[in-house]
């Protein structure tokens, strides 16, 4: 939920329904946020005027107002728990609005730092002359000669089969689907890439990978930048409610979803706003088996200075998460092992969220990964793999075991205590080692002699 006010109490869940997590931002609650069950939820600049409670692995709450205070694991009185004081840069989700002459209008909030609690302002405001409005009938060749000259483009609800993909190319320019407007992947190629400009605004998108029938695996559903672009800190972009699944809607018995990658971050200075990057373990045809609708990775990040709040991940076949640029953040991690894979994976090494051995920064809060070998028995060595000197960079990591008859070793790197089926349900790491200095792979240490 993003941009909205409750003037009471909000229930997050329903009794012990529901309970799966979530994200809110932008929001103002007159009472009580009650998370009930809610495994996981991150609070993005909220305000809180009677606090929060509930919740049971991992709450995160940046920037919001009335958060309880951090603590790692969870106790009787409270769940794990991370709060941020400040959110480091935001701007909330583009809107439609109409005034009182009947004229539409988007809205493109502005970007702010450091900022602390809710922000209703209306931002720029850009009238219908300059947004060319796409039905389901429209072709990405009709929606990037739009682009192309500069428009921007609101997606009606429906499904999209695109026949090529969806190119933003100018600065500042606004992707704004409303109803959830899916789009499916073309032949070989991403629903949308994003040229090397800065300023861009992706929002309200679902975006799924084609099937068999529709030829080659894209190397990525999103593509932002090439690696060439630095991006700008005077001039981010945004994702916000970008949703991605690979199967679901398909009998993989049948056609198969494939991609490579579901969302691929290339360029500098981009922010993602509640990310859910699923491969289906289940659909249409029941659940799904044999690692099917194969994907290999939820997220790959190149680009420097690259910052996620809300990001979510589950069921690729290989790491979750592969980070490889300077300066990442991540404000809560949410992911699920694959349930299908055999102990192939955990020869492999795979895991929740990976750190490249040569970044010498990067942080993130409140980082969970969760595992449920379904199908087979599986012992992974560990969720999350970072360079040794970046240990202490990541708070509150934690494992949960969820169900079946796997094993993960640790939690992160070599430290926390394994889950599994005996072991307890869920394990943090809350202590701090000695800081380790840098010295990625390859690089030649001397000692100096008298």
């Amino acid at each position: 939920m993003l941009t909205a006010t409750c003037r009471a109490e909000y229930k997050v869940g329903v009794g012990m329904g529901y309970s799966s997590g979530g994200f809110i931002g932008n929001v103002k609650v007159g009472g009580t946020l009650k998370a009930g069950s809610q495994q996981q939820y991150c609070l993005r600049n909220a305000h809180l005027s009677k606090g929060a409670e509930g919740g049971v692995w991992n709450m995160v709450f940046v920037g919001t107002e009335g958060a309880p205070q951090s603590q790692c694991g969870h106790s009787a009185s409270q769940a794990g728990t991370v709060s941020i004081d400040s959110t480091p840069v935001v701007a909330e989700k583009p809107f439609i609005a109409i005034d009182d002459m009947g004229k539409y209008h988007l809205h493109v909030p502005l970007v702010n730092r450091h900022r602390v609690g809710n922000d209703f302002s209306v931002g720029a405001v850009v009238g219908f002359d300059r947004v060319f409005v796409a039905r389901v009938t429209d072709t990405a060749a009709t929606i990037n000669r739009w682009l192309l000259v500069g428009f921007h483009v609101v997606l009606t609800p429906g499904i999209y089969h695109l026949e090529a993909p969806i190119v933003l190319s100018k600065t500042n320019q606004v992707l704004l689907g409303i109803g959830f407007a899916t789009l499916v992947s073309p032949k070989g190629a991403p629903c949308i890439r994003v040229l090397n400009v800065d300023g861009v605004r992706v929002s309200g998108v679902l975006l799924e990978a084609g099937t068999d029938s529709d030829g080659d695996a894209p190397e990525a559903l999103l593509e932002w930048g090439d690696g060439k672009h630095v991006g700008s800190p005077f001039n981010p972009s945004f994702m916000h409610d970008v949703f991605v699944r690979v199967g679901g809607t398909n009998d993989p018995a049948e056609a198969q979803a494939r991609a490579k990658v579901m969302v691929k971050v290339s360029s500098g200075y981009v922010v993602g706003d509640n990310l859910w990057l699923w491969r289906a373990d289940h659909g249409v045809s029941g659940l799904v088996k044999d690692q099917m609708n194969p994907v290999d990775t939820g997220l790959i990040v190149t680009g420097r200075n690259v910052t996620m709040y809300g990001l979510a991940v589950e069921h690729t076949l290989k790491d979750l998460v592969q980070w490889k640029g300077e300066g990442g953040k991540t404000y809560f991690f949410q992911s699920e092992l694959p349930y299908d894979v055999t102990q192939a994976f955990g020869d492999a090494g795979y895991v929740g969220y990976r750190v490249a051995d040569d970044v010498r920064d990067h942080r993130a809060h409140g980082v969970g990964v969760y595992h449920y070998f379904r199908d087979y028995p599986v012992t992974v060595p560990r969720g999350i793999a970072v360079p040794p000197w970046l240990e202490n960079s990541i708070e509150s990591p934690l494992g949960v075991y969820l169900s079946g008859e796997g094993t993960m070793e640790n939690v992160i790197n070599s430290r926390g205590h394994e889950t599994s089926k005996g072991s307890g349900q869920a394990r943090w790491v809350c202590d701090k080692v000695a800081d380790v200095p840098y010295a990625p792979p390859g690089m030649v240490t001397t000692t100096a002699t008298t």
